[in-house]
């Protein structure tokens, strides 16, 4: 591993450093999409799942204590691994990146060692940051495929739409709804790329963190079984994010996921959230992100996964 230049410091974080981390990461999207895209729930919810002294660093100038660098490693299931690397943009070329992504592999190989398995890493980047693309790629890292940032604004509560006959759109309530809810998530997502199922417990944990709404959930049914759902969570303080989308297989394309996504708009414009963010897999199995567009969700950025196996 390169060594850094001396007058940089490489440490692992702590739970106070989570609001600097933060308006690092936002800085960074910044100069990258010209806004934040990251939130402290955000950080503080990856840190709750992960070692923070073996799996995330920071990397701090020390004639001012600025940070400069950040990159994190996390298992997001038992064969997959997930990494990510931020460098100040005046200090680019400084060998920030390649130091993280030298941190990155150095703990993806333990992990591996530990498993004795082998194992898949991805890593997302800017889809035009061509020298970010070009590390990754110096790094045995191959194009895997995109995903882009879609926003809804509406100047005007969108008109309502008539729901397929026989199903019934509500608010989503948690002491009826959320192992049904549960069992609809796995059933509909276990045809989209790399989905993992999860049991009931940990699933529900990851949608209880404090940055969620439950009251912007909404649950599809057809007599007694749950057929489609819409999971969203607030994002900035402001803006409407849908976390996750879905339908059973026997019931698409008949204009429910339409039905939800419609829902959650006149919803959130009644409560004077006139923004709704969606990511989606720009070559969706599903085709998701052509409904998407159908709804009048425009692209606002786009990001390349890169993956490589360890």
């Amino acid at each position: 591993m390169k060594a850094l230049c001396k007058d940089y410091l490489v440490r692992s974080p702590l739970l106070d450093d989570a609001s600097a981390v933060t308006d690092f990461v936002a800085m960074v999207d910044i100069s990258e999409f010209g806004f934040p895209d990251i939130e402290i729930q955000d950080v503080i919810d990856l840190w709750s799942e992960i070692t923070l002294n073996k799996n995330v660093w920071i990397i701090e100038s020390l004639k001012n204590n600025q940070i400069i660098g950040y990159g994190f490693i996390e298992e997001t299931d038992s064969e997959s691994l997930y990494a990510s690397a931020f460098v100040h943009p005046d200090f680019k070329g400084e060998g920030i990146g390649t130091h993280l992504l030298d941190l990155i592999d150095f703990r993806a190989l333990e992990i591996k060692t530990s498993k004795n398995l082998s194992l898949k890493l991805d890593n997302v980047v800017p889809a035009n940051n061509e020298s970010a693309i070009h590390l990754l790629e110096s790094k045995g890292y191959q194009f895997n495929r995109l995903y882009q940032r879609m926003e809804m604004k509406m100047e005007e509560i969108p008109e309502s739409i008539s729901v397929p006959s026989g199903v019934t759109i509500r608010p989503y309530r948690a002491e009826t709804d959320s192992v049904k809810l549960h069992e609809a998530h796995q059933d509909s997502f276990k045809d989209v790329r790399d989905f993992s199922p999860q049991p009931y417990e940990q699933w529900i944990q990851q949608k209880s963190t404090t940055n969620y709404d439950q009251s912007l959930w909404f649950v599809a049914y057809a007599e007694n079984e749950l057929v489609g759902f819409i999971i969203c969570k607030i994002f900035d303080g402001k803006d409407i994010y849908v976390d996750l989308l879905g339908t059973k297989k026997n019931w698409r394309k008949r204009g429910l996921a339409s039905c939800l996504l419609n829902t959650v708009f006149r919803e959130s414009f009644n409560r004077g959230n006139q923004t709704v963010l969606i990511t989606v897999d720009s070559n969706s199995l599903t085709k998701a992100n052509l409904l998407y567009e159908k709804v009048g969700f425009k692209s606002i950025f786009k990001v390349a996964l890169f993956q490589k196996h360890i």
